[in-house]
């Protein structure tokens, strides 16, 4: 074989790698339809481009539905869904525990909310992973990830006050310091690695955290749900999300990936013997 044949078909494995990806499918969560807590939050507004948030005191809510109860977004092994946000807080940045919250759920077999509700969204029964964090903090601290479990008894769905936060702690090594009209990018990403674990990777916008979860290993989600509360009625604090993207991408298998790179690294080396023997 010719060195330039074993090049081209080098360049031609490593086009094949790159195309095992696919192209991740995007819903944008701006343009769902939104369901909140009416008589906790003092001002909301939703259009297709951002979310101003500002809530009265604590138990303050929202969710959006992004699939059919019937059928939700379900990872398949070596699928990954991974939830996208920028998000600015004005007004005044309360210390707070716990006071930002944003996850993935699956409402499984619960009656969902169709319109606005008064305090709590029935959400007893949903299941999911979110993540949490203290916009307030003096350090970079405060920042965890949870799992919301069946056990988690409250109907509200990202929990109540700052004592009263559902499920289990998984892991709290974040870190995140939230700064007065400043722009942040965080994400959630959960990418199923087995039939009995899942890898999730977080942030708020500081430094980045990857869990692997064989507990509760949840891999099917239909609901989006921000929970943003503050210390005193009095408080300025306004939460605005700027952008609320979901993408669901498959990733390759890591046989395929062993065998494109052990194929690209065999070929390679023939090419360079050759080169060496001219």
């Amino acid at each position: 074989m010719q060195t330039h044949s074993i090049l081209l078909l080098l360049t031609g494995l490593l086009t094949c790698a790159t195309s095992v990806w696919a192209t991740p499918v995007e819903i944008d969560l701006l343009g769902r339809s939104w369901y909140r807590s009416s008589t906790n939050i003092t001002t909301w507004s939703k259009t297709s481009t951002q979310i101003v948030y500002r809530p009265n005191t604590e138990n303050t809510e929202a969710l959006a539905y992004f699939a059919n109860q019937s059928s939700p977004v379900t990872l398949d092994i070596g699928e990954k869904l991974t939830l996208s946000f920028d998000y600015t807080i004005t007004g005044a940045v309360n210390n707070r525990a716990s006071s930002l919250r944003m996850g993935l759920f699956n409402s499984g077999e619960a009656t969902r909310v169709s319109g606005n509700f008064s305090s709590a969204a029935g959400a007893d029964d949903y299941t999911g992973y979110f993540i949490t964090t203290n916009p307030g903090a003096t350090g970079e601290t405060g920042t965890a990830l949870r799992a919301r479990t069946d056990g988690s008894s409250t109907s509200y769905l990202l929990g109540g006050g700052a004592s009263s936060v559902p499920g289990v702690v998984l892991d709290s090594s974040a870190s995140t310091k939230v700064t007065l009209n400043a722009s942040y990018s965080g994400f959630l990403e959960i990418a199923r690695i087995s039939a009995t674990e899942v890898r999730i990777t977080y942030s708020f916008g500081g430094e980045s955290v990857v869990w692997t979860d064989s507990v509760y290993n949840y891999t099917s989600f239909d609901t989006i749900g921000v929970n943003f509360s503050k210390v005193s009625s009095a408080d300025s604090t306004t939460l605005t999300i700027n952008r609320l993207t979901l993408e669901v991408t498959a990733i390759p298998e890591p046989a395929t990936v062993a065998l494109l790179g052990g194929l690209g690294s065999f070929l390679l080396a023939v090419a360079c013997g050759r080169r060496r023997q001219r």
